[in-house]
């Protein structure tokens, strides 16, 4: 029995001993690395990262687990942390290509294109097979960068060396597809698919062209195999429920989820599929939470914040989702889907016109991007700006003639490659979902305001309240529709209703103080911004508005600035804020504190292209036209493209006496862009400056032989003959153009030129004749009309705005025009009718008040008028007619001296100024 104890005891020691070693075995680093590849080459990436990192625990100085940690890293998707492992095991001299390959697929996969170039163009390595591996990354960081030509040189340097390397040859079918070249798109992927069939990337980029032209059905099918034959591989599941998705067919999509699970639960392409399902299915706040998971994880991983930003903006965590945005913005500078979303999530903020600053920027950059242009028309449409919002919607039309939808579907599958940054594509497919729903109506009411035409764009505002009841948008369109119609009391309660639903919205808010001032009401208008900035005193809309208030309403200039101070002062980042400060010193003719305003909005904001361009427009107007050439050149050094930026610079150029350089700017204008007719205008005001008028007209006879079935040539060359006085001569080249194309201007031109050489009945019969042939056009009435004004030919300006009446009746511009027409021809009883109707429709109009103001003063009522013309001098402090009738009223009134101060300060004028007479004639009278 002792001995059987003996024995137990040996055995069991023998056991522990066993066991003891065994432990030690499986602890060891050589041990746990071959554990880790086991564990990978099922695919388990988790379980072998665990295992080399307890190995580094102990052999922090192993290069193998650095290097197997870091490809593993990269494998999983985790491309900082893989960097870092990566450069290491370089620095612990692990041998091999294949080290560098992974560092610059890491780099690559970080959104560092430019340093992968920096660092690996030059890169020798030593096996053909690791050189087309880094030749095909080094082509993509080349197009990263938009270097296309270097993209296919180095695409064309590894397919010469392996015409079969698979990576290059689906790299190569991108760029033939990016091209718009689909066959040669298709022949890349097919050698690709025979050189390895069913090899993922390129098979799911063989469905996403199918998916972009509309064959759905073909494209699941291809995707559906590439799972077939690598059911364990994430990269394919995840491409089968992206674009199950996008086709609505969730159950599906979540099927393939579960099978995500059961291979790597943990995995970040697995959460991040799982929160995909549940934004599709409306399950938000679980969206939310498998993204934060992510995030608290990866920070920076670029496709889990810019579905945070869209979980977010539908939670209404509005600060949330532009934290994220922002986040994707900084990453992706050169990729607009960023930029378009958080223009989105703007709208849905109520912060239109912060929408509407982000998207003007981006569109600087980005001026073809259909899904900008459609959230900009919105975004314009919300703060009442008719024509950009129609711009908007026509430019995005014009550059969708494939298609959005098709488009849209062309780029649902590019996340599966494992590139974030492509990942974006397929969400903003998912973003568009509720925008495509309304924005045809969108157009159409844009339209529809644009042409005044209220009735029908209230019929489309019905349609869109049936789609979008709860949206905002909604209600303030319709608000703007029953103001056209002056239904005030409509507008009131549409407008209200927008902010019932969004309480502080800009655009409703903005709408009734713009009905409270037409109804005479400006301590209401006020009232309703001063609610807003009581709780929010950095709101940088409410601010702003604030100004608009009392600058309409006739406050002093001082009140007005310091409103638009505080708006800077309460966000000193804003943009918006930054410009209407220095555009409105630039409106008061405050040109040395625009400048300065300029200059600090600068320094808070280096390198802001339409800082800088504010920038140089206050140079020139404070004289410094040296400076304004250099800043103009800077900007085009930004924005090479920008043909405005261009004209700006050459009209620095001739403020600076600089014509030869002014005119060598706008000849590259020119070959740029031929068809833009203000550089051609420009050229001839520089030619016409310098002294060169031959040179001018040599041009327009150039342009005329260059574009014979146009009218620009011969109104310039017409143009310079009438700025020599030479009116003979212009008339003939002006009837040439006339039968060219009938434009407007030539009219007006040929009219001015007739009635120069005293041939008045011809001039008239050639204007009757016109809006004859064109009853509709509006233009040729509203220039001859302000001509004749002009030249005092009161009967043809009241035969001209008579007929402009009974097309805009309601316009408050034509009606003051008639009435200063009819006060100066004596007819003011005719005239104060007029001029009422007029001020009623634009209270807080100088030019209006003044009309008005001198009917009554011409009608014997001289202290409505003397009211009336304190009220606009102090909105117009620089109109010096107004300033005169203010005296003129005054001295009737028995304020001799008030009377005699303003004169004073008119008799200043240039001895050439039309008021100059009547000034000196006034003050004899006293």
């Amino acid at each position: 029995m002792k001995a059987m104890k003996k024995n137990l005891l040996i055995a069991a020691a023998a056991v522990s001993v066993a066991l003891v070693l065994d432990g030690c075995n499986r602890n060891d680093p050589a041990s746990l690395i071959a554990s880790a590849k086991t564990y990978f080459a099922k695919s388990d990436y988790n379980a072998g990262i665990i295992q080399l990192k307890t190995a580094l625990q102990s052999a922090p100085d192993n290069a193998e687990a650095r290097f197997l940690l870091g490809k593993a890293l990269v494998e999983g998707g985790d491309a900082g942390a893989a960097e870092v492992e990566l450069r290491k095991a370089i620095e612990l001299k692990y041998p091999g290509d294949e080290i560098k390959v992974l560092l610059a697929q890491s780099m690559l996969q970080q959104n560092q294109p430019a340093k992968v170039i920096a660092q690996f163009k030059n890169q020798a390595l030593s096996t053909p097979e690791s050189r087309s591996q880094l030749g095909s990354l080094l082509a993509r960081a080349y197009l990263a960068t938009g270097d296309v030509p270097a993209a296919r040189a180095a695409l064309d340097k590894v397919l010469t060396d392996a015409p079969t390397d698979v990576r290059a040859l689906t790299l190569q079918a991108e760029l033939n597809a990016a091209g718009g070249d689909l066959p040669a798109a298709y022949k890349s992927l097919d050698a690709a698919l025979a050189a390895a069939p069913g090899d993922v990337e390129a098979t799911v980029f063989k469905a996403q062209l199918e998916a972009g032209q509309g064959r759905l059905e073909a494209a699941t099918k291809l995707v559906e195999s590439a799972v077939a034959a690598h059911p364990e591989s994430l990269p394919a599941r995840y491409a089968l429920v992206s674009l199950l998705v996008n086709a609505r067919q969730l159950d599906a999509a979540a099927g393939n989820v579960d099978s995500m699970k059961k291979v790597a639960p943990l995995d970040f392409r697995t959460v991040y599929a799982d929160a995909l399902v549940a934004y599709g299915r409306g399950e938000y706040a679980k969206a939310r939470d498998l993204l934060q998971q992510i995030l608290a994880a990866r920070p920076n991983d670029l496709q889990a914040l810019f579905l945070s930003g869209l979980v977010n903006t539908q939670l209404g965590s509005y600060a949330a989702a532009e934290d994220a945005l922002l986040k994707v913005v900084a990453q992706t500078p050169n990729d607009p889907r960023g930029q378009r979303q958080l223009g989105v999530l703007y709208l849905r903020a109520g912060r239109h016109a912060q929408a509407v600053e982000t998207l003007e920027a981006a569109l600087k950059r980005f001026p073809d991007d259909t899904g900008l242009l459609e959230v900009a028309g919105e975004a314009y449409l919300a703060t009442g700006n008719m024509a950009r919002a129609a711009d908007a919607y026509e430019r995005a039309s014009a550059r969708d003639k494939g298609g959005m939808a098709n488009t849209v579907r062309l780029a649902q599958l590019r996340a599966a490659t494992g590139d974030s940054a492509r990942a974006l594509r397929d969400l903003e497919a998912l973003s568009r979902a509720d925008a495509s729903q309304y924005q045809a109506d969108l157009v159409l009411i844009s339209t529809n305001l644009r042409q005044q035409n209220y009735t029908q764009a209230l019929a489309s505002v019905d349609a869109l309240e049936r789609k979008q009841p709860q949206n905002p948008l909604t209600y303030i369109l319709k608000g703007m529709a029953y103001a056209g119609l002056h239904d005030t009391a409509k507008s009131r309660t549409s407008f209200e209703r927008a902010i019932e639903l969004q309480p502080g919205n800009s655009a409703a808010t903005r709408g009734l103080a713009l009905l409270d001032l037409q109804q005479q009401k400006p301590d209401d208008a006020r009232k309703r911004y001063d609610v807003i900035l009581a709780k929010d005193p950095k709101n940088v809309d409410a601010q702003l508005g604030l100004a608009e208030v009392l600058s309409a309403s006739g406050r002093p200039q001082e009140e007005v600035r310091k409103a638009v101070e505080a708006a800077v002062a309460g966000d000193p980042a804003s943009l918006r804020a930054r410009l209407a400060l220095i555009t409105y010193l630039l409106q008061r003719g405050d040109a040395k504190a625009a400048l300065a305003a300029a200059q600090s909005a600068q320094s808070a904001s280096k390198d802001n292209p339409q800082l800088m361009e504010m920038l140089g427009i206050a140079q020139i107007g404070a004289g410094e036209a040296n400076q304004a050439v250099d800043t103009f050149r800077k900007v085009l050094a930004m924005q090479p493209q920008n043909a405005q930026v261009a004209m700006r610079l050459a009209e620095a150029q001739v403020a600076g006496k600089n014509y030869e350089a002014a005119i060598d700017t706008l000849h590259k204008v020119i070959a740029s862009n031929p068809d833009v007719p203000q550089a051609w205008l420009g050229l001839t005001q520089a030619y016409l400056a310098a002294g060169r008028p031959a040179d001018a007209i040599a041009e327009a006879r150039q342009l005329q032989k260059q574009q014979p079935s146009s009218a620009l040539g011969f109104a310039i060359e017409g143009g310079v003959l009438m700025a020599q006085k030479k009116w003979a001569e212009a008339i003939p080249v002006l009837r040439q153009g006339l039968t060219r194309q009938p434009v407007p201007i030539l009219v007006v031109q040929s009219y001015v030129a007739l009635q120069e050489t005293g041939r008045q009945a011809d001039a008239a019969a050639l204007v009757a004749r016109w809006n004859t042939e064109h009853p509709e056009d509006v233009s040729v009435r509203t220039l001859i009309g302000e001509r004749s004004l002009q030249t005092k030919d009161y009967p043809m300006a009241i035969r001209q705005f008579k007929a402009l009446l009974a097309l805009q009746p309601d316009s408050s511009r034509v009606l003051n025009q008639l009435a200063w027409a009819l006060v100066q021809s004596g007819d003011v009883a005719a005239a104060r009718g007029y001029a009422e109707k007029a001020y009623n429709l634009e209270p807080y109009n100088a030019d209006v008040m003044d009309t008005y103001a001198l009917t009554l003063l011409k009608s014997g009522d001289v202290p409505k008028a003397l009211e009336l013309l304190r009220s606009a001098s102090t909105l117009a402090p620089a109109n010096d007619e107004i300033r005169l009738h203010l005296a003129t009223a005054l001295i009737k009134s028995g304020d001799k001296a008030g009377g005699k101060r303003e004169l004073d300060q008119l008799s200043k004028l240039d001895t050439n100024s039309p008021l100059r007479a009547e000034v000196d004639k006034l003050r004899q009278s006293l």
